[in-house]
């Protein structure tokens, strides 16, 4: 009977909330596990927990007392059983928590905190004093955790099970076998005396020699029990068939792996001189019950949620009759049912699947008869493999090198990527679609682009037109397009080197232009190198992602709208003229630079003729600062921006410091034959009905000729002084033989 049932009932709405805290928890546990902190599925989940918890407290103290198939709320039970309970019990369960008491409001970075620690595994929070001391280290807060100490319980329940034998399991555990003497085993022949304490001691001791993960140490209990089994049959002989059959009740306790071993071969006690003891394999076979057997299966497909093929070759040796296997199936199930598992909904057809496999598996369809004998010949050899170093080291470092997590990680791609291209039905490929879909977003998650880049081309391959599938693999590709993919994207893009860029900018490329829209997107909310690098990947895109410069333009980010005169200016040419000429009037400063080297680089007559026409229309503020940033590029690439303004622009009224600031622009970027020209036509010319603009403007020219400092310049100065007019011999003599004159600027 479950621990439920003698409890008081919730009412259902105190059912409702404490199943929406055990829903809530368990989802964030979830999601801490899988992303980083800053990540936003993080800060939603947290902020349910921390909802559902208040809600659960209604402004007092709320206490969870943890069972192992559900969660008591200030010790009752709800009306019902709810599955996210149970997961919420095992969840807690695992860390050896037995009562949660929350006293006030958490913050989402407090449940973070907590969530993480029950994210970890167990033995690494043991290996830290347990988990109620790791949460008082990591700052502790308004949750008070009660753990449990099975020793405790056991030596409450049993008042014989002290201390002592506690360090007597770890150091036999850990080799020191001189600590099995007579006083050891005989505290342990008092515990045997109990049916029910001899379990729990079985259940604990198999649990702490699982924890290391080593066969060597497991069965070790198995030495225990043979142990016992010598010295009851040395010094107390008439209790001999008593404690054999507590040893044969003890098997549900054990595992598949350790039963197989007990009642097949039984394990040595380690020295070859040692007596023979007592056959424990042959005593425990002939005392195992029907209900033991039927208890034993039932536990092992409790624990291990399911049947294994160890568990299966334990049953078939433990019920050796074909004909008697079904009805030990039928009391296991009953037996089951009354587990934490048997009330789960997905019960039946777990047992299902479990009693198939107990009862018709066989190796005989991959294992031939020659090989069989050897395996059998194999298993009466009690061979203990972990302390056999034959094998060389670069052979067992091979050995590990297949099952590393890059290795693993890379075989179950392999297999994605078989299955994509073998399957033939429509269903069980769409199972694989959505594997592949979902292992895609896990590995651009985890930072494995090149892996993520070879299942996202197999998806891409299998939506051309004519593939058998290529519906189905297209709403897949939509799915990754739309879903969480772009946002891990752009989290891997934060940290990406040079190296990586370019990686996950062929991803991206794959992926298709409609994912620049998000791309930029992010671009408006980032900062630091995270721009530059979100730039290069939407730059990529080539003359793809001019479609999507409008929008990118609109952007009240300046980061973004910088991007998007790079595409203008790469992949727009000279169609792109006019939004980039909106942009000069941009009041971010760099907008404007980048936008005017953009026209300046397109040097077509029309880029000319478009920023003639944004200096003539501009403001004086826009005016000048594109000047100024002509002047300062020191870019010889727009000289033949500053001879088009000499011959085509308008010199009179306000335009007339843009048209001296070109001729002094034209100075500095120097002595090319068409600046000569342009400078010399200028100096030459007169306007006689304007005198004075006149000799403003000659003197610029000449000042510009002398700053250019080649020797086409020297000469047409040298020439102007000889030939020229007056007004324009003067000019060029006086750039020739004195400092540059200041040119008279007319006031605006």
């Amino acid at each position: 009977m479950a621990a439920t049932d003698h409890a008081d009932r919730l009412s259902p709405d105190e059912t409702v909330r404490l199943a929406e805290f055990a829903r809530a928890c368990k989802a964030a546990a979830r999601v801490v596990a899988l992303y980083p902190a800053t990540h936003p599925a993080i800060q939603a989940s947290l902020g349910r927990v921390a909802d559902s918890a208040q809600r659960l407290r209604a402004g007092g103290t709320a206490v969870l007392t943890v069972l192992p198939e559900s969660v008591l709320f200030d010790g009752r039970a709800p009306v019902k059983p709810e599955g996210g309970l149970f997961e919420l019990a095992t969840l807690l369960h695992a860390q050896l928590i037995g009562e949660l008491r929350l006293t006030g409001d958490l913050t989402p970075t407090t449940w973070h905190t907590f969530l993480s620690l029950l994210s970890r595994s167990p033995e690494e929070i043991r290996a830290e004093g347990g988990i109620g001391r790791a949460w008082m280290a990591a700052g502790g807060g308004p949750i008070e955790l009660r753990q449990i100490d099975y020793g405790e319980v056991l030596r409450e329940r049993s008042g014989g099970l002290d201390s002592g034998w506690d360090r007597i399991i770890a150091n036999y555990l850990e080799g020191e076998l001189s600590d099995l003497d007579d006083n050891a085993m005989g505290t342990l022949f008092d515990i045997a005396g109990d049916t029910t304490r001899f379990k729990e001691f079985t259940e604990q001791f198999v649990t702490k020699a699982s924890e290391g993960g080593q066969r060597g140490k497991k069965e070790i209990v198995l030495r225990v029990l043979q142990a016992l089994a010598d010295f009851v049959a040395r010094t107390q002989p008439d209790q001999l068939h008593r404690i054999l059959g507590q040893i044969a009740g003890g098997v549900p306790q054990l595992t598949p792996d350790l039963v197989v071993t007990l009642i097949t071969t039984g394990v040595p006690m380690g020295s070859s001189l040692q007596e023979p003891g007592i056959d424990l394999p042959g005593e425990v076979r002939a005392r195992v019950t029907d209900h033991t057997v039927a208890e034993f299966v039932a536990q092992s497909v409790s624990r291990d949620h399911g049947a294994t093929a160890r568990l299966t070759q334990a049953f078939q040796a433990l019920v050796p009759e074909e004909d008697k296997r079904a009805q030990l199936l039928d009391m296991a199930r009953s037996e089951a049912s009354n587990l934490p598992i048997g009330r789960q909904p997905e019960f039946p057809d777990l047992w299902k699947s479990a009693a198939d496999l107990l009862t018709s598996y066989s190796d005989s369809n991959y294992v031939s008869d020659e090989y069989g004998r050897e395996l059998a010949t194999a298993r009466a050899h009690a061979v203990e493999v972990e302390r056999v170093s034959d094998d060389p080291p670069e052979r067992i470092s091979a050995w590990l090198a297949t099952v590393t997590d890059h290795e693993v990680c890379r075989l179950e791609q392999q297999v994605l990527l078989d299955l994509l291209d073998i399957e033939s039905r429509p269903e069980a490929w769409q199972k694989v679609l959505e594997s592949a879909v979902s292992a895609i977003d896990q590995l651009i998650l985890i930072g494995n682009v090149a892996f993520a880049q070879q299942l996202l081309e197999a998806v891409v391959a299998a939506g051309e037109e004519g593939a058998p599938f290529a519906t189905l693999a297209r709403s897949g590709i939509d799915r990754l397009r739309t879903g969480a993919l772009m946002k891990h994207v752009v989290l891997f893009i934060r940290q990406a080197d040079e190296e990586e860029v370019q990686a996950i900018s062929a991803f991206c490329r794959t992926l298709g232009p409609t994912v620049i829209g998000p791309l930029a997107e992010a671009l408006a909310s980032e900062q630091g190198g995270a721009v530059k690098r979100l730039r290069e990947v939407l730059l990529s895109f080539g003359a793809a992602g001019r479609a999507y410069a409008d929008e990118l333009r609109s952007s009240a980010n300046p980061a973004v709208r910088r991007t998007a005169i790079e595409l203008l200016r790469t992949f727009g040419g000279a169609d792109a003229l006019p939004d980039l000429a909106s942009l000069l009037e941009d009041a971010e400063p760099g907008v404007q630079r980048d936008a005017l080297r953009a026209i300046v680089q397109i040097g077509t007559d029309d880029a000319y003729a478009v920023l003639e026409q944004a200096l003539k229309s501009s403001s004086d503020r826009t005016r000048e600062a594109i000047m100024q940033a002509l002047s300062a590029a020191r870019d010889d690439r727009a000289a033949p921006l500053f001879v088009y303004i000499l011959e085509h622009g308008d010199r009179r009224g306000r335009l007339e410091a843009v048209y001296v600031s070109a001729l002094e622009a034209l100075g500095k970027l120097g002595g090319d034959a068409d600046s000569v020209n342009a400078l010399t036509r200028v100096l030459r010319r007169g306007e006689w009905w304007a005198p004075i603009r006149t000799a403003r403007l000659r003197m610029a020219a000449a000042n510009a000729l002398r700053a250019c400092g080649s020797p086409d310049s020297q000469r047409a100065l040298e020439q102007a002084v000889q030939e020229g007019p007056r007004g324009v011999r003067k000019a060029a003599k006086a750039a020739l033989h004195g400092p540059a004159a200041r040119v008279a600027r007319r006031p605006n």
